[in-house]
């Protein structure tokens, strides 16, 4: 979007010719550029979608144990997201979560009900969507039963803590087998998009689940500042 940086009544002054084209990640880039202000969450492409769209925060009760999060539809696959949010010596980072898939057509935007339910107005708009369908709009309601979630990620110094919406099974929380952790980020440069690099695994040192089983810590052997886990 750099590309119409130029026009008049744009606010923003970064121009394309200001991005070096060394193909580093965006977060060794942003130490050189002070107006580059690296992103709070990462919706990793194709994995998690493939084209974001509408933006929603969930108010109280509206879906279930999910208050104060926000919903992220995706075009491409016709899904929606969930993010929860933490700030740390005060810059906002955060986890991504899928959350609801099988739409009819690409997710584009959404809105609340006035009955708490979720309006999902749809399009594919040329491009294709997972839905298959042209066009469509659709309605999410919460049923009141409370799903099996990981509520939030928080980051730990050594690790992070995973919160789940109810108690887990203590012995299968505490197997390791249960747990893949990697990191890896993208090349910030002037082409569109990027393939996955410096893709590694960070093994774990100790797992711990707390008395009421609701939180698990995960020590790992390492984390890798400015990237994606």
């Amino acid at each position: 979007s750099l590309v119409w940086s130029g026009l008049p009544g744009s606010p923003v002054k970064l121009k394309v010719e200001d991005v070096p084209d060394s193909g580093q990640p965006e977060f060794e880039v942003a130490k050189g550029i002070t107006s580059l202000k690296t992103p709070s969450v990462w919706v990793p492409h194709a994995i998690l979608g493939v084209s974001t769209s509408g933006l929603l925060i969930a108010g109280k009760g509206q879906m279930g144990p999910f208050d104060g999060q926000f919903f992220v539809g995706d075009q491409g696959q016709s899904m929606v997201n969930r993010i929860s949010l933490e700030k740390v010596k005060g810059v906002y980072q955060g986890a991504v979560f899928p959350f609801r898939k099988g739409f009819s057509s690409g997710v584009l935007r959404m809105c609340w009900g006035a009955d708490g339910s979720m309006f999902v107005g749809m399009t594919a708009r040329g491009w294709g969507s997972g839905g298959g369908a042209p066009y469509g709009l659709q309605r999410l309601v919460w049923n009141g039963k409370m799903p099996f979630e990981i509520k939030t990620i928080a980051a730990r110094p050594d690790g992070f803590e995973l919160e789940f919406t109810t108690p887990v099974d203590k012995r299968t929380a505490k197997a390791a087998a249960a747990y893949q952790v990697r990191s890896f980020t993208y090349k910030y440069h002037r082409r569109y998009g990027s393939p996955i690099i410096n893709s590694a695994a960070r093994p774990l040192k100790a797992i711990t689940v707390s008395p009421d089983g609701r939180k698990v810590r995960l020590v790992l052997d390492s984390l890798k500042e400015g990237y994606i886990h």
